[in-house]
C-alpha cells in the first residue's frame, strides 16, 4: 500500500484530511502535518522525517499545497534521499479522494503520482465556462445536494 502524507501551510492538512474522511470514510495509512505560523522549517522537517521513518522502505506519496513552499522543500529533501518517496504539489480534495480510492491497485509510486495528476487536472474548473460547454447537450443541474 502507498502511504499518504498531507502537508501544508496553516491548518490546511488537517482540514483536507477531515474532508477526505467525510467523503471517503476512515482512511488508513494517511497522515496530516500542518505548518502553522511560528513553526520553524527545522521542526517541520523533523516531524515529516518522523512520519516517513515509520514506513522504512515502503512507498510514500507526500501531498503539499505550494510548489517551492517550505512543506514542499522539506519533502523534496526527503524524496532526494529515498526513491520510494514521491511528491505532488497543489493538492486539493478531489486529488486526495482519487489517491485513497486508487492506491491499492498501484504498483509504483511515481507512476501512481503521475496518473493522479493527469486524472484530476480537470477537477479545477470555472463554472461559467463549464456551463457554456455543456449547455447544448448536458445541462448542468445545480438543484441537488451534491456529494
Amino acid at each position: 500500500m502507498i502511504h499518504l502524507i498531507i502537508c501544508g501551510h496553516g491548518q490546511i492538512a488537517d482540514g483536507l484530511l477531515s474532508g477526505l474522511k467525510l467523503l471517503a470514510g476512515e482512511v488508513n495509512a494517511c497522515h496530516s502535518l500542518n505548518f502553522p505560523e511560528g513553526m520553524s522549517s527545522e521542526s517541520l522537517a523533523q516531524s515529516l522525517r518522523n512520519i516517513v521513518a515509520d514506513y522504512q522502505d515502503e512507498p510514500i506519496l507526500i501531498f503539499t499545497d505550494i510548489m517551492g513552499g517550505t512543506p514542499f522543500r522539506q519533502a523534496a529533501l526527503i524524496a532526494n534521499e529515498r526513491p520510494e518517496v514521491e511528491i505532488i504539489s497543489g493538492m486539493n480534495l478531489p486529488l486526495l479522494i482519487e489517491a485513497v480510492m486508487e492506491r491499492d491497485e498501484a504498483n509504483n509510486v511515481a507512476d501512481f503520482a503521475e496518473n493522479l495528476v493527469q486524472n484530476t487536472r480537470d477537477s479545477i474548473a470555472r463554472y461559467s465556462a463549464l456551463l457554456q460547454s455543456r449547455i447544448k447537450n448536458n445541462p448542468v443541474v445545480i438543484d441537488d445536494d451534491g456529494i
